[in-house]
């Protein structure tokens, strides 16, 4: 069993009413906020609903459950400083001591949001600096970046697109499969990521002391999701989730997909229980 983790963006520049066992500071995942129900308990009970019906030990969650819960928990937190809508990102000191701590091993992080998940891998490898701050398209360049390198690997997973789709949640579902997905005998993911690093850090001309392999067992003890994007649709209701479970920018009306809802409980549910998920080449997240 892994211990889960709930990994934000960053807290609003604002407080909160007091309310039982809560003052006037926000906490990470605010028990008051949106993203409780949003982030917190949806994708939670999403977790509970899958192992119900796989018959499978709910004990890997429930047993997290009160942990997670807390009014002020110990096991969510942000990536970045607090800040006003338009202010730019900026690493938190706090996150940088739960990197130092986390052990891919033992450890899931679900990761929320397109800023959050590419900045964490920018990070990582090296071309986000922690004491500098970045535009919101610094950080999203950085992970479309690294899924182009990602493509031109000669062995990569068949389902991967020789071209990166431009719709964001598309690239976090590309790289949530990344992360997510059962490798193959020949360790063709593992193998693909150590590469696509290897070749980022040369094309872009980064040095840093952290290896390749810390890199990839990182990135493969995570569990990317989507932030309130997966809420705030132009189009059609689910357009942005469609996006997120085909990985591509198809028109989602007319192609059946996959519950963005089944999909997450799925990942979460079985990387908790460590192991990764099975699911067929094809790219609709079916």
């Amino acid at each position: 069993m892994k211990t889960l983790y709930l990994v934000a963006e960053s807290l609003p520049m604002k407080v909160g009413t007091i309310c039982e066992g809560l003052d006037s500071q926000l906490h990470p995942f605010d028990l008051r906020h949106g993203v409780f129900p949003n982030l917190v308990a949806k994708p939670l009970m999403a977790t509970l609903n899958w192992l119900l019906i796989q018959n499978l030990e709910i004990e890997v969650l429930t047993q997290q459950l009160p942990t997670l819960l807390e009014a002020e928990s110990s096991c969510r937190f942000n990536v970045y400083n607090a800040k006003r809508t338009n202010d730019k990102f900026k690493f938190s000191p706090n996150f940088f001591r739960r990197l130092k701590d986390h052990n891919p091993e033992s450890d899931l992080w679900l990761i929320y949001g397109v800023q959050t998940c590419f900045g964490v891998l920018g990070y990582l490898l090296g071309d986000l600096k922690g004491n500098r701050k970045y535009l919101r398209q610094d950080i999203r360049d950085t992970g479309k970046k690294f899924l182009v390198e990602v493509s031109k690997v000669k062995e990569k997973p068949e389902w991967f697109p020789k071209s990166i789709p431009r719709q964001l949640c598309a690239q976090l579902g590309l790289y949530h499969r990344l992360c997510t997905e059962r490798d193959s005998d020949a360790d063709i993911i593992v193998n693909c990521l150590g590469t696509a690093i290897k070749k980022y850090r040369k094309d872009y001309s980064i040095k840093r002391s952290m290896s390749v392999e810390y890199i990839v067992k990182f990135v493969r003890s995570i569990v990317p999701l989507m932030h309130n994007e997966a809420y705030q649709d132009r189009y059609d209701t689910g357009y942005n989730q469609a996006h997120f479970v085909s990985g591509t920018s198809i028109k989602t009306n007319k192609t059946p997909q996959r519950l963005y809802w089944n999909m997450m409980g799925e990942a979460i549910g079985t990387r908790l229980q460590g192991d990764f998920v099975s699911r067929s080449i094809k790219n609709n997240g079916t």
